[in-house]
């Protein structure tokens, strides 16, 4: 980890997205953006909140979310995410994001990343292809 920790409380990041038909969900005929498209959103704006505090060969994992969706928004708008480091405890980060359309905040959350190794991570994830694939093979 590049800096110190509290270097990082307070720092922030926005992003905007359109909400287009991928983001969406479909109710009475009408495509809005999703709960889990707005976690999506809501993570996105996360990672660039840390990213400044990160030493080469280091990304976080994203670990708890609280998440409220607060207001619906319809495809074509445009949302905002806006992420705040509130507390940092050496690898571990909480953030508090906001998310808003271009009338209303539409959600709130509450989200817990880790710092992990590149390296190391991505060498679990290979492990656990592998296990699988053993495992489906196996089943056949």
């Amino acid at each position: 980890m590049s800096e110190a920790p509290d270097a990082a409380i307070g720092h922030s990041a926005e992003m905007t997205w359109p909400v287009d038909r991928s983001l969406c969900t479909e109710r009475g005929g009408r495509h809005l953006l999703s709960t889990p498209s707005l976690l999506l959103l809501i993570e996105r704006a996360s990672i660039e909140a840390v990213a400044p505090f990160l030493a080469a060969g280091e990304t976080t994992v994203g670990t708890e979310a609280n998440v409220r969706h607060l207001a619906p928004t319809p495809e074509g708008a445009t949302v905002r995410a806006h992420a705040i480091v509130r507390e940092r405890d050496g690898r571990r980060f909480r953030l508090e994001v906001e998310v808003f359309d271009e009338l209303d905040r539409i959600g709130v959350a509450d989200h817990e990343r880790f710092v992990v190794g590149v390296e190391r991570y991505l060498a679990r994830l290979e492990d656990k292809s592998t296990r699988l694939a053993e495992a489906r093979a196996a089943e056949a």
